[in-house]
């Protein structure tokens, strides 16, 4: 089996090969991961659009490992991570990690990771500037990293390394890969 991965983002492949390799039906596979496009804003600001994003970069992913010509099994993954603000808190902004897989290119399983509170010390970048949340913790102070969405990610620098970016991502992954040994229950008609 392939796992094609809709990202070249090291942080993210790497979450993908420690999940898959944990689970049975995907040790072997082989990781292939596609720079696509996620065809949403930089950064997302809604669930909706972030879940947006994964879909299109599973779909990409999918569309890619095909044209390689291969005869064997293709799991696609999408992985985006957004922002969004819950039903009736418009002064909060949490991050989220979301995570849709397919086998066919048209029925999707998702996953989420948990869920942060952004700072609105690093918020206010991301709302007033039209940040990035990187750019936004890198104007804020909290690191000179310009690639912190592949090394720790805020989350690793708000929980002083409890919980990284790989780990939360994981989370997502882990959580969308559930139909994997249980395709059945998860079959939509």
């Amino acid at each position: 089996m392939i796992v094609a991965i809709g990202t070249a983002n090291t942080c993210k492949v790497a979450a993908v090969a420690a999940v898959a390799a944990s689970v049975p039906a995907l040790a072997a596979a082989t990781m292939s991961p596609f720079k696509v496009p996620s065809g949403i804003d930089e950064q997302p600001l809604t669930l909706e659009s972030t879940r947006t994003g994964a879909m299109n970069r599973a779909r990409a992913a999918f569309n890619e490992a095909k044209k390689a010509g291969s005869d064997e099994k293709v799991l696609a993954v999408g992985i985006e991570s957004g922002l969004f603000c819950p039903d009736g808190d418009t002064g909060r902004f949490f991050d989220v990690c979301v995570c849709m897989a397919t086998i066919d290119g048209e029925d999707y399983n998702m996953g989420l990771s948990c869920a942060f509170e952004i700072p609105p010390s690093v918020m206010k970048f991301v709302s007033d500037e039209g940040m990035d949340l990187a750019q936004a913790c890198n104007a804020a102070g909290l690191t000179s990293n310009p690639k912190l969405g592949e090394a720790e990610g805020l989350i690793g620098i708000l929980s002083g390394g409890r919980v990284t970016r790989q780990m939360y991502t994981e989370q997502a992954l882990q959580m969308a890969f559930l139909f994997v040994e249980n395709f059945e229950l998860f079959k939509r008609e």
